[in-house]
């Protein structure tokens, strides 16, 4: 197939994923129905995930198996070698993966971030609400899943001050609510005379 042209093409509405490979779209469809058939067996674990590779690199957190970063006064661990990699590139500044957009200067030190970044100028959003009535669509499934949210009306992130009810559907948000019990202030003016 890969000589002739044909592909396989993801039939969800306004995905533009297609692949010479039948396998590659199986996977790529579960990143929109959600499937995951690989269950880790460890007692007392419920993970599940889309594909076996992404099983296995789960499994390294039972067994202790990581990747360290070698940089002198780096503590960075992985369970996977490629994030490894990816981590080295900030000590040295190494940024392998470039736009090749024409006046676009963005690189990365991740290929995903460059595909995620390409989006961008394609306006493909390939990530659209189920919910009936709603036009939501999105390039990236974490945007997604946190707008699901507004109609399921789940907020995973929960403050846990002492009496404090506050619970969230962004993690930012929580973020920023903790500060009212914390008294953190990060960002601060750099205006001369400015407190």
């Amino acid at each position: 197939r890969k000589h002739t042209g044909q592909n396989f093409a993801c039939e969800w509405v306004g995905c533009g994923y297609a692949s010479t490979k039948r396998s590659n779209l199986t996977r790529h469809e579960r990143t929109h129905t959600g499937v995951k058939p690989f269950v880790c067996e460890w007692v007392g674990c419920d993970y599940a995930s889309a594909t076996s590779g992404r099983l296995t690199i789960h499994e390294r957190t039972h067994t202790g198996q990581t990747f360290a970063c070698e940089w002198v006064g780096c503590d960075y661990e992985s369970t996977q070698r490629s994030y490894l990699t990816a981590h080295e590139r900030i000590h040295t500044g190494v940024k392998p993966f470039v736009c090749e957009w024409e006046g676009c200067k963005y690189a990365s030190t991740r290929k995903s971030h460059l595909t995620h970044h390409e989006l961008t100028h394609t306006g493909i959003k390939p990530f659209v609400c189920e919910w009936k009535g709603c036009e939501y669509a999105c390039a990236h499934k974490s945007a997604l899943t946190v707008h699901e949210r507004f109609h399921t009306g789940v907020k995973p992130y929960v403050c846990e001050w002492k009496k404090c009810k506050y619970s969230y559907a962004r993690k930012s948000n929580l973020t920023t609510h903790e500060r009212t019990h914390t008294g953190v202030k990060p960002f601060v003016c750099e205006w001369k005379g400015c407190e």
